[in-house]
């Protein structure tokens, strides 16, 4: 069983997403939506999955939260595109409702939110705005621009220990180093924060993707954070252009250190279900099967959002 804790979606009828005007882009520049995802999906055990909203937009966003109509991958939550600085911030998370009548109606949940340009440039959110979202039982998704910018997302962990975070594409912010021992340094300042888990996700097909290198990096963030505080996320369809998830599933299956089979639950479905609060998906059917069939693939896509 696996839950795949970062997928995107998006309908460009409903909005701009500048992210796309990036040279390399050009494959995303269409919808992509729950169908294309259960297509892209086959051979995967997929009992849901948390879509993270790629630019804010309320339209977009109730577009992600709509009932299921059709047969596809559940969406067990979204984490919502927002800007943790604006001042309508407060009324916007009211919008969102109370995620058990939502699903109790059938709508997606919001789940958590995520300001894509807090570590970038932006000033850090207010302590009443971080305090709203703890109240509120929202996850704080974090996305770091670059390794330099890591040290920024550790204070702002630190300062804010009663709010949930979880840090996005972890082989993308901690690139590979040349030994275990830098691994294990460069991961320890994150590994402090008992209120922030981390995604294995934005896994590109790029010659520091694999081998060795990548082995160093999973053996490391294991041996500090444990498999419940690690949990996979495919990054679809941004860091799989061309591609289905399965090939980001078969490299971390080859590359993970040796688990037990609870430790492999807690990576691959039990982190992210903590981590987001997850129900279980409507109508969650093991229709997947292994992955190992597919071809690997060598095709970089624009940065992830």
């Amino acid at each position: 069983m696996i839950i795949d804790a970062h997928c995107h979606q998006w309908n460009l009828a409903l909005g701009r997403h500048a992210w796309l005007d990036a040279p390399d882009a050009g494959p995303l520049r269409r919808t992509f939506d729950r169908a294309d995802h259960y297509a892209a999906s086959h051979g995967l055990p997929l009992d849901g999955t948390v879509c993270v909203q790629a630019e804010e937009s309320a339209a977009e966003l109730a577009w992600l939260r709509r009932p299921r109509t059709s047969p596809g991958v559940p969406v067990l939550g979204v984490v919502a595109a927002v800007d943790l600085c604006g001042p309508q911030l407060g009324a916007y998370v009211e919008s969102f409702g109370d995620r058990e009548s939502a699903t109790a109606h059938g709508i997606v949940p919001v789940v958590g939110v995520r300001d894509s340009r807090m570590l970038a440039t932006g000033p850090r959110p207010a302590p009443s705005t971080m305090a709203l979202l703890a109240a509120r039982g929202l996850t704080v998704d974090l996305l770091v621009p670059d390794p330099g910018r890591l040290g920024a997302a550790v204070d702002l962990v630190a300062a804010h220990p009663a709010n949930s975070f979880v840090l996005d594409h972890l082989p993308q912010v901690s690139a590979p180093a040349r030994t275990a021992a830098a691994h294990r340094a460069a991961l320890g300042a994150l590994a402090e924060l008992p209120n922030l888990t981390v995604k294995v996700s934005g896994l590109r097909a790029s010659p520091d993707s694999h081998g060795e290198p990548l082995r160093r990096l999973l053996a490391a963030a294991f041996g500090v954070f444990g498999p419940r505080r690690l949990m996979y996320g495919s990054d679809w369809p941004v860091s799989t252009p061309g591609r289905a998830p399965a090939a980001s599933v078969d490299t971390l299956r080859e590359h993970l250190p040796d688990l037990t089979g609870t430790e492999q639950d807690a990576f691959w479905h039990r982190t992210a279900r903590t981590a987001y609060g997850l129900s279980p998906g409507p109508d969650a059917q093991d229709r997947h099967r292994h992955p190992g069939h597919l071809p690997p693939h060598t095709e970089d896509g624009p940065e992830a959002p």
